[in-house]
């Protein structure tokens, strides 16, 4: 399977890239709290994950042959969809919705996606009306277009970054605050970093 997507319980969609991803999935699972939203809006979901205490009984009884019931309370609903996801060795997974609304949750679902670089045997990233989060965890290039706002976040004091193709070089950055290296712009057509050992960075690269 190519891409699986999953919509999260935030802000819905609505920008032309984000309603393309939506559009296109090869297969879409829903958290149980944008499950009502989408089905208003005539987008069915292939499956429902989560705890169930965000949809409307009526609806669990309408979907209940789409729905996977999950009660464990040490994910949220979003992990407990990545882990339906996994079941399916897709390709690539892509979050929509999962930022706006409440900030503790825009908060906790963007740091999510460093647990799931260390966890998932493909990438995951999170597409928002204003751009993308994804992660890296060592050396590496990519496509970029000049002129593009980049930010990169990291926990790991001790990384070096020597990049190429961003109009502020990270070379004598220190990752001691996540303000950091944020609001850079990307300068060429590919962004190169070496990293000084492996870690994960996360990376939000605006449309």
């Amino acid at each position: 399977m190519k891409r699986i997507v999953i919509l999260a319980d935030g802000t819905y969609p609505s920008s032309e890239r984000t309603l393309k991803i939506l559009r296109n999935a090869d297969l879409l699972i829903c958290c149980d709290g944008a499950a009502e939203k989408a089905i208003s809006r005539g987008v069915i979901p292939d499956f429902i994950a989560g705890d169930m205490d965000s949809m409307p009984i009526e609806l669990q009884r309408e979907y209940s042959d789409i729905i996977r019931k999950s009660d464990n309370q040490d994910t949220n609903d979003l992990t407990k969809a990545v882990d339906l996801a996994t079941s399916f060795n897709p390709a690539q997974v892509t979050i929509l919705g999962a930022t706006g609304r409440r900030e503790d949750h825009t908060l906790g679902n963007i740091s999510l996606l460093a647990e799931y670089a260390q966890e998932c045997p493909f990438p995951v990233d999170m597409v928002t009306d204003h751009g993308r989060f994804f992660t890296i965890n060592d050396s590496t290039s990519f496509d970029a277009v000049p002129g593009t706002a980049i930010s990169f976040f990291t926990f790991d004091q001790s990384l070096k970054i020597t990049s190429k193709g961003l109009e502020y070089p990270l070379d004598e950055v220190i990752f001691d605050s996540l303000w950091k290296a944020s609001l850079n712009i990307v300068s060429e057509s590919t962004v190169s970093l070496e990293f000084s050992h492996p870690a994960i960075v996360l990376i939000f690269e605006a449309e």
